[in-house]
Order: structure tokens, then C-alpha cells, then sequence
């Protein structure tokens, strides 16, 4: 998100429900939390208490207008890659590969 002189804001994603911008970076943290969250975007099926980490996921991805980047722990990069890509979304991957 930017701020009003056109520079870079970093928010969290509940503080920015509601607006749109340009272009917003997603950061995924390699965390417990994101191998439910993986499992869940890849399969389409999901547990209960991983709901609220899809629908904030989904309320980040739709904030960008015209780019949308994610920024993803290395261990959850190949199988985001590989849904997008099946799913037909156009997309450009560029993985550190360390």
C-alpha cells in the first residue's frame, strides 16, 4: 500500500480491508501456522480454525490492482508455484533457491 505522497506502506492486512492499490507484496511466514495454511490454499479444503488465515490471505490478494507478489518460505514455494501455474494464472516466479 502507499502512503498519500506515493511512497511505500507496510500494514498490516486488517488495516487495509476495504482499500486497493497498484501493487501489494504478501509476506507468508515461515511459521506452525503455514503449513495448515499451504494445505489448505492448495487443496481447497480446510479445517475450521485455518478459515480467518484464508480470509485474510484473500483480503490481502485482492487488495492489489494490478500486481500482486508473495513473499513465501522456501519449503512453501514449489507447491504455491505449481497450483497457480495449474491453474492456468499468469504469473512470473522468481525462487532464491537457497
Amino acid at each position: 500500500m502507499t502512503d498519500a505522497e506515493g511512497g511505500l506502506r507496510a500494514s498490516v492486512i486488517h488495516q487495509v480491508k476495504g482499500e486497493e492499490t497498484d501493487a501489494v507484496l504478501v509476506i507468508v511466514p515461515s511459521d506452525a501456522r503455514t503449513d495448515a495454511l499451504v494445505d489448505a490454499w492448495v487443496s481447497g479444503e480446510h479445517h475450521p480454525h485455518i478459515a480467518e488465515s484464508l480470509r485474510v490471505l484473500y483480503v490481502a490478494a485482492t487488495r492489489a490492482r494490478r500486481l500482486l507478489a508473495f513473499a513465501l518460505p522456501d519449503e512453501a514455494y514449489d507447491r504455491i508455484a505449481d497450483l497457480l501455474k495449474n491453474k492456468g494464472i499468469p504469473v512470473d516466479f522468481e525462487h532464491s533457491g537457497r
